[in-house]
């Protein structure tokens, strides 16, 4: 330590003393631990910070390493995305030039075969183009700040080319812009496409006249079509209500709305129902609807309704109904209507054990003669006019249709008892008694009515019109009531007529008729005169049927006229036969041929009693043709026209039944009769007791036989049955009688020996037993 302490260091003191020394020496190595201590320190550090440094190092790299790669990964995908772009991608200077193209599909030499870098917007495409591509990039620069790219996109179509493009313009460096012009031709084209349909639907829905609305289930109006502004309330309209049902009918309303719910509810694609909708002029018009569900519809979100106007349709159909369903003349319901509620009339007494019904047949009295005599004008108003009177004896509930015709059928609906249906055919009668004043003319009329009560045996509803009907002719002309209430008994008969009517059709050409002829005697002479031609039927299993029985219904049916003719040939051909049998000596004989109404009526009437007369080759004055009173009385006017026809071609005409009908005596002479039959009931009716008294039936055929003989006719007395009455109408003047003291109608076969007979003996005095005496005839 010499060294240190000759450099300067000693101690001031001199020499140190040693225990100084020693704590000198320990300083200097605590010094140097502490200077290696420091100096390790220093290194442990240096070394952590060398590995950090190396660690930093390392990390920077790798992230470099990752960033190179993530970059190359995105400039791939970039490449790839560039490369699939068919669009034109370039990077254009501020200025408008073009600084380069981006590699994509788009090949700018197939567009641009010199090339386009370097060019200016303008000579790419044109001055205007440019120009507003300019005023694009401008616009994009003014916007660009740091944080916020801005783009702008322009759509064209080029110059020459039906191509169209979609440029935008972004902003890509501090200098230049990024180009991206892609095609859209094709896009432009189905855009056009789509703004046409557009335009095509919007014009539809603009100028229908169908109401095309959307709803939410609720009423809430979304949209509805210009047509709707005719409807008051509509969504268009300046009161600006939005309910779809406000303007809507309330009973239609509900339904519509229950209709609503069910299709949300349910998940119902449609629905259709007819909907009532005020106008905005108070009117009520019919529309028909189809609603489609599209809630689910993003787009929609309703139920889309198109309502038609079928107003004029509704109308028309009404009208229809009323033609095909009322009678157009009375405005009643007619058949098929009336069929209809009668069915559910009965339908209703299966559910109800209480409920009753009848129906009313009502069938006019002689209203064929009132048609034929006043026209069917009068004949038409007639009817429309019973039809109200009877219309108002019935309830609301009843139901009254015309069948046809005069036939009238009335439903009476929930009758409370049987005996209403009575209080209702009285009440009908007595409103039906009064005059109809018609044109200023009085005409008066009746009705007979049948009634019918449901039965359980109905299975049907023709059934019961059927039997009401049959209760109908029943009471026609049979019953001071006018009405007759069916029971089985009539059906029974019914049956009966109807199997006769068929038998009789087919009895003619069978040849199962034949005439009965009664003569008819002189009664001063005692001679046979004529006789009287008599229908019969000889019935193959029922044997001999009485003319009561089916003459009604040949007359009814019609088979009276080709049967009448029948007789009118036969009759002529048997007088032509009879009268050939006689001597010289006798005189002409007569044959009495009986008319029906309906055969008196046949227009063709003339015809067939001159070809009957033609063909039998007998004088016309030799057939005598009878009428009834009441025949005579049903159409005076045209009665004296037929009857004039049969005295033109020569024929006698004979009234028969006189006295039972309403003739007036003084009409009589109005009409061409030459001989009067006396009916047999006032012949049976004369009485030995009041033969010399003028008084009693005696003095009727008294009468009867003055009358005759002051207007020129010819007598005939019907139904001698004893020899008073013989001789009294010979002592009272009546030239000619037949009846059963001659003889009875017989057959033709009995005929000719019956007269060849009486040609030698005559019919001779009577004894006082009332018993024929043959003697000679002339």
């Amino acid at each position: 330590m010499p060294s240190l302490l000759a450099l300067g260091g000693g101690h001031p003191f001199g020499a140190e003393p040693p225990h100084l020394l020693a704590s000198a020496g320990g300083n200097i190595n605590a010094l140097l631990a502490v200077i290696a201590c420091a100096a390790v320190l220093a290194g442990a550090l240096f070394l952590v910070w060398a590995l950090r440094l190396r660690r930093r190092i390392r990390c920077t790299v790798w992230d470099l390493e990752l960033a190179n790669r993530d970059m190359r990964e995105s400039a791939s995908q970039l490449r790839a995305v560039f490369t699939s772009m068919s669009s034109m991608v370039a990077e254009v200077t501020d200025n408008g030039y073009v600084k380069r193209i981006l590699p994509t599909r788009f090949d700018p030499k197939e567009s641009y075969p010199d090339g386009v870098e370097g060019l200016h917007l303008e000579s790419v495409y044109s001055r205007s183009i440019g120009a507003m591509l300019m005023e694009g990039i401008r616009e994009v620069r003014a916007a660009s700040n740091q944080d916020e790219i801005i783009s702008r996109e322009f759509e064209f179509k080029v110059p020459g080319s039906p191509t169209w493009l979609l440029v935008t313009f972004s902003s890509l460096t501090r200098q230049s812009m990024l180009m991206v012009a892609r095609e859209i031709t094709s896009l432009k084209s189905a855009q056009k496409e789509v703004m046409s349909k557009q335009r095509f639907y919007t014009a539809l829905i603009q100028n229908t006249r169908d109401v095309i609305s959307v709803v939410q289930p609720d009423g809430r109006v979304i949209f509805e079509s210009p047509s709707a502004a005719a409807f008051s309330c509509a969504i268009n309209d300046r009161s600006g209500c939005e309910d779809f049902f406000s303007s809507i009918h309330p009973q239609d309303a509900v339904i519509i709305k229950e209709r609503f719910s069910s299709m949300v509810r349910n998940g119902l694609d449609s629905a259709s129902f007819e909907m009532r909708r005020k106008r905005a002029d108070g009117s009520w018009v019919v529309l028909d609807a189809q609603a489609a569900n599209l809630m689910s519809d993003e787009a929609v979100n309703g139920l889309v309704i198109n309502a038609h106007d079928v107003t004029q349709r509704k109308a028309f159909e009404e009208e229809l109904q009323r033609h095909v369903f009322l009678d157009p003349l009375t405005r009643l319901p007619n058949r098929a209507l009336f069929m209809d509620r009668l069915r559910h009339a009965m339908a209703r007494v299966l559910r109800h054990e209480t409920y009753r019904f009848a129906v009313l047949f009502v069938d006019l009295d002689r209203f064929k003669i009132i048609n034929e005599s006043l026209g069917h004008s009068v004949g038409d108003k007639l009817l429309q006019s019973i039809a109200r009177r009877v219309s108002s004896c019935l309830r609301k509930v009843d139901t009254m249709a015309r069948l046809g015709g005069d036939d009238f059928i009335v439903l009476l609906d929930d009758m409370e008892d049987e005996m209403e249906a009575i209080r209702v055919a009285e009440r009908i009668k007595e409103a039906l008694s009064d005059a109809h004043v018609i044109d200023s003319m009085e005409v008066f009329t009746s009705a007979s009515i049948g009634i019918a009560y449901h039965m359980d045996c109905y299975t049907e509803p023709e059934q019961i019109i059927r039997d009401a009907e049959t209760a109908m002719h029943r009471a026609k002309g049979t019953t001071d009531d006018g009405y007759k209430v069916f029971h089985h008994q009539m059906h029974t008969q019914a049956v009966q007529t109807l199997k006769l009517e068929t038998d009789m059709r087919h009895a003619l050409d069978r040849n199962e008729f034949e005439l009965h002829f009664q003569p008819i005697v002189h009664l001063p002479s005692m001679h046979i005169s004529g006789f009287e031609a008599l229908l019969r039927w000889q019935h193959p299993r029922r044997g001999m049927v009485p003319p009561l029985e089916f003459i009604p219904v040949a007359e009814e049916t019609g088979i009276i006229v080709p049967l009448g003719e029948w007789v009118l040939r036969t009759a002529c051909e048997t007088l032509a036969h009879l009268s050939g049998l006689l001597s010289p000596k006798a005189g002409p004989l007569t044959m009495s041929v009986n008319l029906s109404a309906r055969q008196f009526r046949n227009k063709r009437l003339a015809d067939t009693v001159e070809s009957a007369l033609s063909m039998a080759r007998v004088p016309a004055g030799s057939l005598c043709l009878e009428v009834t009173e009441s025949l005579v009385m049903e159409d005076p006017a045209r009665t004296r026209g037929i009857l004039r026809q049969m005295k033109e071609i020569g024929a006698s005409i004979a009234i028969d039944d006189f006295g039972t009908g309403y003739s007036s005596l003084s009409s009589l002479h109005n009409y061409p009769f030459d001989t009067l039959k006396i009916d047999q009931a006032f012949v049976r009716a004369m009485r030995e007791e009041h033969f010399t008294a003028r008084n009693g039936r005696n003095s009727i055929v008294r009468t009867i036989l003055a009358l005759a003989e002051s207007m020129g006719m010819g007598v005939v007395a019907e139904g001698i049955e004893t020899a008073f009455q013989k001789e009294a109408l010979h002592a009272m003047g009546c030239a000619h009688a037949q009846g059963y003291l001659f003889a009875k109608p017989m057959a033709f076969s009995s005929l000719e020996s019956f007269l060849l007979d009486a040609e030698d003996l005559a019919f001779g005095p009577f004894g006082s037993n009332g018993e024929q005496k043959p003697m000679s005839a002339a």
